[in-house]
């Protein structure tokens, strides 16, 4: 609790005011329409998982399990219907695409590695 006041009352006014007036040289206004926005859709959505899930009775490991499911799913895909056309999304996706593409040249190579060991063990070398 300490620390969310301590946050509040100072570096939360102070940092924006800094860098937006001595940085970037644009008004502090913006700074705040934008994370009103945000604030905006996380509560948004917030309410929107809590209806979803308020409708699971969780009384089994099954309708936990669905309740996490929903908790994880709901959120991103609202995230994503917002979020989808910015370049900051764009350029997440990219990221994460060139990471998934790394993964699996990695396992093709795993596997070229272990056929190649499989054909010179079968030819004797």
């Amino acid at each position: 609790m300490g620390t969310l006041v301590s946050t509040i009352a100072g570096p939360f006014w102070a940092t924006p005011y800094l860098v937006y007036k001595k940085v970037f040289r644009k008004p502090i206004f913006n700074y705040y329409l934008t994370y009103f926005y945000f604030a905006i859709i996380g509560i948004a959505t917030y309410f929107l998982v809590n209806l979803a899930c308020s409708s699971i009775i969780i009384d089994s490991w099954l309708n936990l399990i669905i309740s996490s499911i929903v908790c994880i799913i709901v959120p991103n895909i609202i995230y994503i219907l917002i979020f989808r056309n910015t370049d900051e999304f764009k350029y997440l996706l990219n990221i994460i695409k060139s990471f998934i593409l790394k993964i699996v040249n990695k396992f093709k190579k795993i596997k070229y590695i272990k056929q190649e060991y499989l054909n010179k063990i079968i030819k004797g070398n």
